[in-house]
């Protein structure tokens, strides 16, 4: 079923369409002449802002689309104190905004079996968390913000695609608007790394502006790989689009290789696993070893301060510009990254005993 997002303001757009075309152009000339004159770029993009706007206000389906293209080719800025992605995170805010006007109207449409859904509720539960902690919080205004900031992600990328992806075509939409521009960056940020012979140490400088590391960039690619054998399943094998994603799965894999993440190579040969796992019905069993596997675990670690076992030796715990010995590193414990997660957990517990709500 495709739920309607139009707002039926468009018959007065079209009775007026000559009117208003030469009004926006008038308006955007100014704009630009006066951007120029005072030497302030903002003013230049102010126009593209109303239009923005204006297609939120008309039916925010395509801005939803348009976050999509925009999503994988999103660089970071920083104003003073404040950072965002742009222009995905301003699109992202309206578009929140947009889904809390349109569920206030149209609740219904959020069905019990989505509200009942687990990943719902513990992300509802984790939500209301935040909420409580930021009470709680040693720093309130940086508390806010990252409420905020959640409150955003999640009504735009988990309660809008519940309104919008009903349909077949609205994924397939949804699909190409994510994979084309993501497919785009892979083969850019290829071509930039060969220019230095896809060497380890320089694969963080090939993945900038676009990523902010190569973690990042191994991990959204690595999201975005198995939803290229779904589309697949879309299409004929003698069309042209079955044809670009079949190319595109080796691309994508030399890509992951090079990415020189691990969690994303571990994750790729786990797909392959967790096929299986579905295919046989066995991720809640799945789920349940593993939650009992981690909880021992836990048990295990914090009793009697054994995680002071584990403890690494700070003075040979370096990054490592070469992949050999940076794997090396991370089997003997001596990884930067590795060893990083260790002393959160252990600080984790410590601001527990400290600050438990």
């Amino acid at each position: 079923m495709q739920i309607n997002t139009d707002s039926k303001i468009p018959d007065f757009f079209l009775q007026n369409e000559k009117f208003l075309f030469w009004i926006a152009g008038i308006f955007s000339l100014l704009f630009l002449c006066a951007g120029i004159f005072l030497e302030r770029n903002w003013l230049c993009i102010l126009p593209f802002s109303f239009f923005i706007i204006g297609i939120a206000v008309l039916n925010f389906r395509y801005l939803f689309y348009l976050l999509m293209l925009v999503l994988p080719i999103s660089v970071e800025a920083e104003f003073g104190s404040i950072g965002t992605d742009l222009p995905s995170e301003p699109l992202l805010i309206l578009l929140a905004l947009c889904t809390l006007f349109f569920v206030a109207r149209n609740f219904h449409l959020l069905y019990p079996k989505q509200l009942k859904h687990p990943i719902t509720l513990m992300l509802i539960a984790l939500f209301l968390w935040s909420c409580v902690s930021t009470i709680y919080s040693t720093d309130v205004i940086v508390s806010v913000k990252y409420l905020l900031a959640k409150s955003w992600y999640l009504l735009g990328f988990f309660v809008l695609p519940i309104i919008l992806l009903k349909s077949k075509k609205s994924i397939q939409t949804f699909f190409w608007c994510l994979f084309v521009p993501t497919f785009l960056s892979v083969i850019y940020i290829l071509i930039r790394h060969s220019f230095s012979l896809f060497t380890f140490e320089s694969i963080n400088p090939a993945v900038h502006p676009i990523y902010r590391n190569h973690v990042t960039y191994a991990v959204f690619i690595t999201m975005v790989f198995p939803f290229i054998f779904l589309a697949k399943t879309w299409y004929p094998k003698s069309s042209r689009r079955y044809a670009l994603l079949n190319f595109s799965i080796p691309i994508f894999l030399l890509a992951i290789y090079f990415s020189y993440t691990r969690g994303a190579w571990i994750a790729v040969v786990l797909m392959l696993a967790f096929y299986f796992v579905l295919e046989w019905k066995l991720t809640k069993i799945i789920l349940l070893v593993s939650a009992i596997a981690v909880l021992i675990f836990s048990v295990y670690i914090l009793k009697d301060n054994n995680y002071l076992k584990y403890a690494p030796n700070y003075e040979h715990t370096i990054y490592h510009e070469d992949l050999s010995e940076h794997l090396t590193s991370t089997f003997e414990m001596e990884d930067m990254s590795t060893v990083e997660r260790f002393y959160r957990w252990i600080a984790a517990v410590h601001l527990f005993k400290e600050h438990p709500m």
